[in-house]
């Protein structure tokens, strides 16, 4: 016992004096920090719930029909036009070889003048001055500078106070060209008017030779409308052209020249 007190006496003194006097040793060096540990593994987020489904919205209540619409009323008739007052003896025109009022409405009225040798402008023509020129036992008229359609020359002519001249009396003013004067072999007659069964190669008339007016009694030249139409087809009408003393025909709408014709 006195021994264990003996060493545990000097264990204690050697203790002692080396903590307050003895020459400390150099520290030793610090040892490596260990390793740090692994993170634990995050634990798995738990699944969100299922949403609830929606409830059904509720049906959207039927719309109400909507009412009828009333009927338009009908509108009215217009008033009636007043008619036209047309002044009377507003011009004078010439009329089957006469003078005749007309009024602003264009119509006619009574005869203003009754003309002996035929109306021009309006106005009854002395003795020989609308017919001037004789020939084959006609009164012919001077050529209106103006070309018309077949059916305005024949009116222009009635109202003058004569006549469009019929194929055949035109036909009497061609000279030297046998095929085509009156008598001669061309086919086509106030008789006979068809293009297939009157009209050949003879009607064609005389070669071109100049504008001189050769082949007309009036030296004319070019085409000049007749009265007569084909009978085969009346849209078209006989004329003479005086270039080449030619019987030919011709659309009614085409304007050509004429000449006026006035019966002895």
């Amino acid at each position: 016992m006195k021994k264990l007190a003996v060493v545990m006496f000097l264990v204690f003194a050697l203790i002692s004096w080396g903590c307050d006097g003895g020459t400390k040793d150099d520290t030793g060096n610090t040892g490596n920090t260990g390793d740090t540990g692994d993170t634990g593994n995050t634990g798995n987020t738990g699944n969100t719930g299922n949403t609830g489904d929606t409830g059904d919205a509720g049906d959207t209540g039927n719309t109400g029909n909507t009412g009828n619409t009333g009927n338009t009323g009908n509108t009215g008739d217009s008033g009636n036009t007043g008619d036209p007052v047309c002044e009377s003896n507003y011009e004078a025109k010439c009329y089957g070889g006469d003078v005749y009022w007309y009024d602003s409405c264009g119509n006619k009225e009574d005869v203003k003048e009754i003309c002996d040798h035929g109306c021009k402008d309006a106005s009854c023509g002395d003795e020989g001055e609308l017919f001037p020129h004789d020939h084959a036992g006609f009164y012919w008229s001077d050529i209106l500078e103006e070309t018309m359609i077949q059916d305005d020359a024949i009116n222009y002519c009635e109202n003058m106070g004569g006549k469009l001249p019929t194929i055949g009396e035109k036909r009497s003013l061609i000279q030297e060209c046998h095929l085509t004067v009156t008598g001669g072999p061309c086919g086509v007659t106030d008789s006979c008017l068809s293009w297939t069964d009157c009209r050949d190669s003879d009607c064609d008339g005389c070669p071109f030779v100049d504008n001189s007016g050769k082949y007309s009694v009036f030296e004319d030249t070019g085409i000049f409308w007749s009265s007569s139409l084909l009978s085969d087809d009346t849209d078209f009408a006989w004329s003479v052209d005086f270039d080449v003393g030619s019987v030919s025909y011709h659309f009614r709408s085409t304007p050509f020249r004429f000449r006026c014709v006035l019966v002895k």
